[in-house]
């Protein structure tokens, strides 16, 4: 069983169709490869079951964000941080505490769009909740901790919107992004 080609097969399968056309062999061979890698080395990796890994790790996007190759970077800068973390909940705390700050992004009306990919957030250091989130979501998946943006479109005042992260850890539990 090659739990690395069922995954890459998963992701594919559950692909919309423009990544279908867009997203490279390279940009998903990389993506899956690195999610593994993090799952074998951090403490919490082996206790995600594998419905969990494949639909909140391994995935290379949150909604519908520009397909960044992001996971490299964050593997890089985020690994180190979490180190020395004993649960997935600890890595989301350090991350959700240190990462925001390492790359200097805030929360901002004024940026160029509320979905923006990790990258096109860093270059402005300012986003919207949900490129935070997609930002926080993103580095917990680089270091193996599932997560999944959540939100309400509208609030019952109908005054905006808001967006923030899950992560799971034996269960879902709320974090917001750079809070």
């Amino acid at each position: 069983y090659d739990a690395k080609r069922a995954g890459r097969n998963r992701v594919v399968a559950n692909m919309p169709d423009a990544d279908l056309k867009a997203i490279t062999a390279e940009f998903l061979l990389t993506n899956t490869d690195l999610a593994y890698k993090a799952r074998k080395e951090v403490p919490w990796g082996k206790d995600i079951p594998d419905d969990i890994f494949l639909n909140d790790v391994l995935p290379y996007a949150n909604v519908d964000e520009k397909r960044d190759p992001w996971r490299k970077e964050f593997y890089d800068m985020c690994m180190p941080m979490v180190k020395t973390c004993k649960s997935a909940s600890e890595a989301a705390q350090v991350l959700n505490r240190e990462l925001f700050k390492k790359i200097n992004l805030k929360y901002s009306t004024e940026r160029k769009a509320p979905n923006q990919s990790p990258k096109e957030s860093m270059e402005q250091g300012k986003a919207s909740c949900t490129g935070l989130s997609i930002v926080l979501s993103d580095a917990c998946r680089a270091v193996c901790v599932p997560a999944r943006l959540v939100g309400t479109p509208l609030w019952a005042n109908k005054r905006g919107n808001h967006t923030w992260v899950e992560i799971w850890d034996k269960d879902w539990h709320f974090t917001g992004a750079c809070e």
